[in-house]
């Protein structure tokens, strides 16, 4: 066993040990060594995060696949943080990170809130940009700013229909998503007053 050991197995290569008639290439191993989860960052944006400390919630920009505020549950937003300048801000937030980004809707736990907030908007000029014989096969049309607090969604037609869908959390990807033809979304009325989308 401890002589099998040392010797490579044919068609394999031990850690460190190339192939018979293959080229020597480095080794790299998995981890931080290997400076797989590293990323260059510049000295000015260090110098940035170190005098102001890393950034808080809500991001300006949607955290990807893999963050925890992605995996857990999210919290209802309690009556006593209605109308609160927290929920203002966060508010703010989702308009100003749906209006940065070509995407439709964006959730509080995207911008690393775990509340259920929602907010959505498709202008007349994002809408314009979709295929005609794709706004109408969707029934696609546009739609003010919504922020919804403690939303709750309700399947009106189970029939599926599929179309091109991305998330501003999978940064680069799209794919095809099967949705209910018809759901209807409800929230308790909050006043949270946004800006409107520039023209």
């Amino acid at each position: 066993m401890a002589a099998a050991a040392g010797r490579a197995l044919p068609g394999r290569a031990l850690p460190g040990r190339a192939l018979p008639g293959s080229p020597l290439l480095p080794a790299r191993a998995c981890g931080d060594a290997a400076g797989w989860d590293r990323r260059e960052r510049s000295y000015w944006r260090a110098l940035r995060r170190r005098v102001l400390g890393p950034p808080v919630p809500p991001f300006a920009a949607p955290v990807q696949v893999g963050a925890p505020v992605l995996r857990g549950a999210a919290a209802a937003v309690s009556p006593e943080q209605l109308g609160g300048p927290e929920l203002r801000r966060l508010a703010a937030a989702l308009a100003a990170g749906l209006r940065d980004r070509p995407c439709l809707g964006l959730s509080a736990p995207q911008l690393g809130v775990p509340l259920k907030v929602f907010a959505a908007e498709l202008p007349p000029a994002r809408c314009a940009r979709y295929p005609p014989a794709l706004r109408q096969a969707h029934r696609i049309e546009p739609f003010p700013l919504r922020v919804l607090v403690n939303p709750a969604i309700r399947v009106l037609d189970t029939r599926l229909v599929t179309g091109p869908e991305g998330c501003a959390s999978i940064h680069g990807f799209s794919a095809y998503v099967p949705r209910h033809w018809a759901v209807h979304v409800s929230a308790p009325p909050t006043l949270i007053r946004v800006p409107p989308f520039p023209p």
